[in-house]
């Protein structure tokens, strides 16, 4: 079970920061990186993070420390294949098991609120709102609502509207980023990261974790293990 809170997108498991630090650790350790990134198709969870968050799911199902995941206005697939845009990779979950959908209700030309439903695909082993099973029909969710995908996975539903709540993007909003190039790109903010590190400085300095492979600038590299360990200077 896993210690730590989890934000699909950004984990070791996958995205553009697992790719960039994979590289960046076989190019130091002597290995040869790809010579291109690899192609990636369009899929589902693409398609979502251009438009706006309306919520978010929560869970402590995997690890006590919780996972979480955006939802967006429009279309949120759920299953465990990794094209979903909210991927659940446990065994009880299909591979495309239900669709959350947000929309935006307007009545006499004027907004009227937020609609929010979602329908069971015909999964094996079925969907829940609130501990009452769906059949294939959609149902309508609140703000709290627990959802259960399979067997397993309870998912806390927060429902967030800027509109209703009050608050909306600023005109003279100015933002003071140091590098606004990395500004929502992992593997830029990783190669920044990188360059600071005492390991791309001066890779001697220090011990690594223990049960490493490979090296970096001739000391073993702490980066590919799947173990935990705790980084020791030396004694002087």
């Amino acid at each position: 079970m896993s210690s730590k809170t989890i934000c699909p997108g950004m984990s070791p498991e996958g995205g553009a920061f697992s790719n960039a630090f994979q590289a960046r650790t076989q190019q130091t350790a002597g290995g040869q990186a790809p010579a291109q990134p690899q192609q990636v198709s369009v899929s589902n969870k693409d398609v979502v993070k251009n438009k706006p968050i309306m919520g978010f799911f929560f869970s402590v199902s995997k690890t006590p420390m919780g996972e979480y995941w955006p939802l967006y206005i429009g279309q949120n697939s759920i299953g465990r294949t990794s094209d979903c845009s909210i991927c659940l990779p446990e065994a009880t979950v299909s591979d495309h098991h239900a669709d959350l959908v947000i929309r935006k209700m307007h009545h006499n030309g004027e907004k009227s609120g937020v609609l929010v439903f979602i329908q069971d695909s015909g999964s094996t082993c079925g969907t829940m709102v609130n501990g009452n099973s769906l059949g294939f029909e959609p149902c309508e969710c609140k703000n709290g609502d627990i959802i259960t995908i399979g067997e397993n996975y309870e998912l806390y539903f927060v429902l967030l509207d800027a509109d209703s709540i009050g608050i909306a993007p600023k005109e003279h909003f100015e933002s003071v980023e140091a590098n606004p190039a990395a500004h929502g790109n992992p593997a830029s903010a990783f190669d920044n990261a990188w360059a600071r590190s005492p390991f791309s400085q001066n890779p001697q300095q220090g011990q690594p974790f223990s049960g490493s492979k490979g090296t970096i600038g001739g000391a073993p590299s702490p980066f590919t293990s799947s173990k935990t360990g705790i980084f020791t200077p030396d004694k002087k």
